[in-house]
C-alpha cells in the first residue's frame, strides 16, 4: 500500500504526495489523445467498421499509446520532485493511465473479436497482446529519452508512435510477417509484440528503482 505522504500546499492546507503526482500531469493532451483514440473505436465498431485488421484498431492503440506516452511528461518536476515520494511511486502514479488505456483496449478487443462472422477468424488474445505492446511503447520511450533538459518528450513519442503504425500498415516486412496478424492467439505478430510488451514493463520496472 503507498504511503500517505503529505505535503503542505499554501497555509493549512496539505495533499497526498499521490494527488500532487496527478496533479502534475497534462491532463489535456493526455484527454485529447485518449479521446481520440476513443472516437477511431465507436467509428470502428459503428458507422465506418473497418474490422480487426484496420488501420482504424492500430490507430486507436497508438493514441492510447501516445497518451500514456504524454502522462509521462514532466512539466512541473521541480515541484514534484521536491515531495518526499518515491521514484517508483511516482511512476506507479502514472501507470493509472495505463492501466486505464489498457482496460479501454481489452474491452474494445474482446467487442471487436466478438462481433467477426464465424468465417472470420480473429482472436482476442492476440488483439490484446498487439494492442498491449503499443501501449506499453508509450511509456517507457518517454521515460528514456525524459532527462533534465528534456521533460516533456510525450508529443514527440505519440507522434512517432502513430507514424509507425502507420508505416507497418503500409510498407510490406520482409519475411511475409504481417504485424498485426490477430487470426490466432500464436503468430510471428504476437511473438514479436509479446517481446516488445516485455521489454518495455521492464524499462517501466528499472526506471521504478531509481
Amino acid at each position: 500500500m503507498a504511503p500517505e505522504v503529505t505535503v503542505g500546499v499554501g497555509r493549512g492546507v496539505r495533499r497526498p504526495g499521490l494527488l500532487i503526482e496527478l496533479g502534475a500531469i497534462r491532463w489535456g493532451p493526455v484527454a485529447g489523445a485518449s479521446a481520440a483514440a476513443t472516437l477511431l473505436a465507436v467509428l470502428d465498431l459503428t458507422v465506418w467498421p473497418r474490422g480487426p485488421g484496420s488501420m482504424l484498431t492500430w490507430l486507436c492503440a497508438a493514441l492510447l499509446g501516445g497518451a500514456a506516452a504524454l502522462a509521462f511528461d514532466q512539466p512541473a518536476s521541480s515541484v514534484t520532485q521536491a515531495t518526499p515520494y518515491p521514484a517508483g511511486l511516482r511512476i506507479a502514479s502514472r501507470l493509472l493511465v495505463v492501466a486505464g488505456g489498457g482496460v479501454g483496449w481489452s474491452a474494445y478487443a474482446w467487442t471487436v473479436a466478438d462481433g467477426q462472422p464465424q468465417s472470420v477468424s480473429v482472436s482476442w488474445t492476440a488483439l490484446t497482446l498487439v494492442g498491449a505492446g503499443l501501449l506499453l511503447i508509450g511509456p517507457a520511450a518517454s521515460l528514456v529519452l525524459s532527462g533534465p533538459d528534456n521533460r516533456d518528450p510525450g508529443a514527440l513519442v505519440a507522434s512517432v508512435l502513430v507514424a509507425i503504425v502507420i508505416g507497418l500498415l503500409v510498407v510490406p516486412l520482409p519475411g511475409d510477417v504481417d504485424p498485426f496478424d490477430v487470426a490466432d492467439a500464436w503468430t510471428k505478430a504476437t511473438a514479436i509484440w509479446g517481446v516488445v510488451a516485455v521489454v518495455c514493463a521492464a524499462v517501466l520496472m528499472q526506471s521504478s528503482r531509481r
